[in-house]
């Protein structure tokens, strides 16, 4: 694996990076042999994907898009989510490049704010610099899953962030901020759980800057890809999501490319697919 050495922005915008998301590491989700001879092969399927990144050259970083845990459904602890936390940053921390993590609705559903700072060493929101952009990362609050919303606290940083970065500027989040269709998702027949409450409002602060060059998320489990007034969104398969059949995982994970014709996004894994935007 060749890295990324660059302090600074030698090409207009060339830049590549890895993105995961969604491994839900911890207890099967539901009370069935399927899920649960998967859950037990979670340590092996996160392993053989951080093998395969630290394959790819020129990589800058990699992040991933939130819900690092899954919670026990039937008896949600602090301690356990804690440990399945610390086990799955453990294989993850083998990533040759710098990883950065979004906070996603189950790793609050037991997790205090103050023990995923002290998980991933830093701030829930943050902004870090890349040699061609700044990219931002967004926490959402989503109480008991729904009501996704940003702060106004964050908000306001937010505006000020576009308003600084002298880059253009990447945005990477868990839910939400444009529609689509939600059936056969786990959040159909209630939008209040796909999409971010105030998002109307976010996305004209990231378009009026004229800098967001596009917005990453992860949450629904799908490949999915939204342009709205020039800016791509696009939604990453869950590395862990359960494909058709009940035995089969994603393993999804994208290799992202960035030059000055156009945005590649390219999922790879049992769910592959790839986007093209052009600038």
């Amino acid at each position: 694996m060749r890295l990324r050495s660059d302090a600074i922005c030698k090409d207009s915008m060339k830049m590549k990076f890895a993105i995961i998301s969604d491994i839900h590491f911890g207890p099967a989700k539901f009370d069935t042999p399927e899920t649960h001879a998967i859950a037990s092969l979670l340590p092996e399927i996160v392993g053989k994907i951080v093998s395969q990144i630290n394959e790819q050259d020129d990589l800058e970083f990699i992040i991933h898009l939130g819900d690092l845990v899954q919670e026990n459904r039937n008896n949600p602890s602090r301690e356990e989510d804690l440990r399945s936390g610390a086990q799955v940053l453990e294989i993850l921390r083998q990533v040759k490049v710098p990883l950065y993590h979004v906070v996603g609705n189950h790793d609050r559903v037991t997790l205090e704010m103050a023990d995923l700072i002290a998980m991933f060493g830093r701030n829930l929101f943050y902004s870090f610099e890349s040699s061609c952009f700044t990219n931002i990362v967004l926490q959402c609050e989503s109480p008991r899953h729904v009501n996704v919303h940003l702060v106004d606290q964050e908000m306001e940083w937010l505006s000020d962030q576009l308003s600084k970065s002298k880059k253009p500027v990447l945005v990477f989040m868990h839910q939400l901020l444009v529609e689509h269709p939600l059936e056969g998702t786990s959040c159909e027949g209630m939008p209040d759980c796909a999409y971010v409450r105030n998002k109307e409002e976010i996305r004209d602060l990231l378009e009026s800057s004229k800098k967001v060059k596009a917005v990453f998320n992860g949450h629904m489990h799908r490949n999915l890809s939204r342009v709205e007034n020039s800016i791509p969104y696009i939604s990453v398969q869950a590395m862990t999501e359960v494909l058709a059949g009940g035995l089969t995982t994603a393993e999804a994970y994208a290799i992202v490319e960035i030059d000055e014709s156009q945005l590649s996004v390219d999922v790879r894994g049992n769910d592959a697919i790839r986007y093209v935007h052009k600038w």
